[in-house]
């Protein structure tokens, strides 16, 4: 899975070189397809008798715990943002 991680993530440095990659063109063609694989890949590795490495980080108790906090952040934030827009 770590191969698709690496990727996805090197897609958005595309926007960075002298070719005119705009942000939609490479979420949408490359970055999203790659990392909808490594999501995949990481899900079906977390059920093989040995995870690999990134597999196990992302499952650590660590992650999970930030993870626990980052999903109701991300839920309350947009209400949050409509009351105090104007």
């Amino acid at each position: 899975p770590i191969c698709y991680f690496v990727a996805a993530y090197s897609t958005l440095l595309l926007r960075l070189t002298q070719f005119d990659f705009n942000d939609a063109m490479v979420r949408a063609t490359l970055f999203v397809p790659l990392y909808t694989k490594f999501l995949t890949a990481v899900h079906r590795d977390c059920l093989s008798a040995s995870p690999s490495m990134i597999t196990r980080f992302f499952g650590s108790k660590t992650m999970t715990y930030l993870g626990g906090l980052a999903f109701p952040m991300f839920i309350l934030h947009g209400p949050i943002g409509q009351i105090f827009y104007k």
